[in-house]
């Protein structure tokens, strides 16, 4: 996938969620990439780059973008884990192809507010807006992709916004400790 592309996914997902989850699991136009490699990796590569003028000093910066990579990774496969499971549980064969790939998408505006983390006060700020927002778009993408299956939205989808909730508050207390040990 070109930047160009990686864009326009972007901007779908982030201002459009209900019209790119629609698009996503009619198929059509994102048929052609794969989510984890060619959206959520680049994105996550991206969002760690940034992090390497606005921390300054080299070292810190490099064991701290390793950190947040390999954290960020982490929790992806165990959300898409998680999802994949209940995905197995459906019915209907796209939904099902959707609800594999929504920690993909949905973790974006999380992965965007990751450099602010270290900001003091205003870091806890963005990462409380970036986990709201994140689960507003996970909340978006599991009521587009479970479609006509209204009983398996009605007893799985409170339950599916803890798994991300809680492992995006757990990121937000481990980064904010790696910050404080790098920073001695």
């Amino acid at each position: 996938m070109g930047l160009k592309q990686l864009l326009m996914v972007f901007r779908a997902v982030m201002l459009q969620p209900r019209l790119f989850w629609k698009n996503f699991r009619d198929g059509g136009v994102y048929e052609a990439f794969d989510p984890l490699r060619d959206y959520a990796v680049a994105i996550i590569a991206l969002v760690q780059l940034v992090k390497f003028p606005l921390i300054g000093e080299p070292r810190p910066a490099m064991i701290y973008a390793l950190f947040n990579f390999i954290l960020d990774i982490v929790i992806l496969y165990l959300l898409s884990g998680i999802f994949n499971t209940v995905a197995s549980r459906m019915k209907d064969g796209s939904g099902a192809a959707c609800m594999q790939v929504i920690p993909c998408f949905a973790l974006t505006p999380f992965w965007l507010v990751e450099p602010f983390f270290f900001a003091g006060f205003w870091g806890w700020f963005f990462a409380a807006s970036g986990i709201f927002y994140t689960l507003v778009l996970f909340r978006l993408a599991l009521l587009k992709c479970t479609g006509p299956d209204e009983r398996l939205v009605t007893r799985t989808l409170f339950a599916l916004q803890f798994a991300p909730a809680g492992a995006m508050v757990l990121a937000v207390f481990l980064q904010r400790a790696v910050i404080q040990l790098i920073s001695r």
